[in-house]
């Protein structure tokens, strides 16, 4: 979330220094405020500036909820970036501010919403949607093609089961659509990029067979014209494709992953531009293909462990639970490990599924323990939250951090917290979080998933099913 705050952030810095013109001091006590932490004195500055330029002030509020996201103040922060959103809707409709802005806020709102579990965001995607498209183009392939996918796979993932076969089929035929007009002029490096960026998405949503299909032919279409004038919103927008598609392959088909990361690399070393954007685009990709490297041997590692007798747990501590000192005390059960941190979003969004596995499986023969280690963190009575301590936090304060932590979220499984020195985390190749680990009942690893999401989601639990009935 914080990557996607970031983006946000440099999408609007164009629009915000042109609204100073008409509010320069707003916009300077704003900073201030927000500077020196003074989130109080932001709120009522923004609550009672009701003269102040409107597009500044969507820039302001959605400045403030991402400070306050980082500051660890949730609740505050979501509170603020719906009230964003709403004014950027209010802003939009009459024409004052750019679509693509209104999107930007919507997602973030959105992206924060669901970082809380029962919260929601769906009215705002549904009324950015009706802007964007009241004004699509049906005849021209534009921008706000991929504006409309964006809010649509947003409403996908954040709607009602029983309303996502309807959003997944308005997402096929929107992309169909898209492909139509792009066919008229398959040619033009601005409608390449553009449609670069639907594909993208759709790579995001679709199988992963069918996204191996949609990415050979795009990262193909790409190639050719990037070979014959190297544009820079085409290759910035390439880039963005293969990093994202081997991104989603690293861990689960290392070798493809690193297919298409030779490939790209291949094709980005021949261009010859001296365009800034141009290099930018192929320097970074470059560089963060070292770190795409490193997570493809470390998938390759994860994937060597299928099979393989489990690593002995080390346990410090347990919240929420009786104490367990070894794995082979759950011998003839199947065992769901989860590395996870308070700070951790994605941790927290797999929250809802790790309690529906927990009560639809312990009775069949599913355990799952929790894993996390010390990170000096205290409990903030006033906010209701974790915050990161300014001096050492003693284990007895973590712990009680984490009992409460663990209460607010209603988890119903135990947690163990491991000891400083543990090697728990690199028996288990943990390199990022939320991982999760499936062992069968005699005590080998079968499933590795790193991350969350549906799909991560669906795979766990349909092998816990498998283990469960062996």
């Amino acid at each position: 979330m914080k990557r996607f705050i970031a983006c946000w952030a440099l999408l609007f810095l164009g629009q915000h220094v042109i609204a100073q013109e008409g509010g320069a001091q707003f916009n300077q006590t704003l900073q201030k405020a927000l500077a020196a932490k003074d989130f109080d004195a932001a709120i009522q500055l923004l609550d009672e500036s009701q003269d102040a330029p409107l597009a500044q002030r969507v820039t302001g509020r959605m400045q403030l909820a991402s400070i306050l996201m980082q500051s660890n103040r949730q609740q505050e922060a979501i509170e603020q970036s719906i009230k964003g959103a709403k004014l950027a809707i209010d802003v939009a409709r009459d024409g004052k501010l750019p679509n693509q802005n209104l999107v930007s806020a919507v997602m973030m709102a959105t992206s924060m919403s669901r970082s809380v579990e029962g919260s929601t965001s769906s009215p705002l995607v549904s009324d950015a949607l009706e802007i964007v498209r009241s004004k699509l183009s049906q005849t021209e392939l534009t921008t706000d093609h991929r504006l409309v996918l964006d809010l649509l796979r947003t409403q996908f993932q954040t709607g009602q089961p029983s309303d996502q076969d309807l959003a997944r089929s308005l997402m096929d035929k929107h992309i169909a659509k898209s492909e139509e007009l792009f066919a008229k002029d398959s040619s033009d490096p601005a409608k390449a990029t553009t449609m670069l960026g639907i594909w993208n998405t759709q790579i995001q949503t679709v199988d992963p067979q069918k996204g191996h299909r949609v990415y050979k032919s795009a990262s193909e279409h790409a190639e050719k014209l990037i070979k014959e004038s190297a544009n820079p919103g085409l290759v910035a927008a390439y880039t963005n494709l293969a990093s994202s598609y081997i991104g989603r392959n690293a861990r689960n088909e290392p070798d493809l992953a690193l297919a298409a990361l030779d490939s790209a690399k291949s094709v980005l070393g021949e261009v010859s531009s001296e365009d800034r954007l141009v290099k930018q685009s192929v320097e970074m990709f470059l560089k963060n293909s070292q770190n795409m490297e490193r997570t493809i041997q470390g998938a390759k590692r994860l994937l060597s462990m299928i099979g393989q007798p489990a690593p002995e747990i080390d346990p410090m501590e347990w919240v929420n639970g009786e104490p367990l000192s070894k794995l082979s005390d759950l011998k003839g059960r199947v065992v769901l490990i989860d590395f996870w941190a308070v700070w951790c979003g994605p941790c927290i969004a797999t929250f809802p599924h790790l309690k529906h596995l927990d009560q639809e499986y312990s009775d069949k023969g599913l355990t799952i323990l929790g894993v996390t280690r010390q990170y000096n963190m205290k409990w903030d009575e006033a906010k209701d939250n974790f915050v990161r301590g300014d001096s050492p936090v003693e284990l007895e304060e973590e712990m009680g951090m984490l009992e409460k932590f663990i209460a607010k979220h209603q988890l119903t499984h135990r947690t163990m917290v491991t000891p400083e020195k543990s090697e728990m985390q690199s028996q288990y190749a943990v390199t990022g979080i939320p991982h999760a680990v499936l062992i069968d009942k005699q005590g080998l690893v079968r499933l590795v998933k790193v991350g969350s999401g549906s799909q991560n989601a669906e795979e766990i639990e349909s092998t816990i099913k498998k283990l469960l009935a062996e």
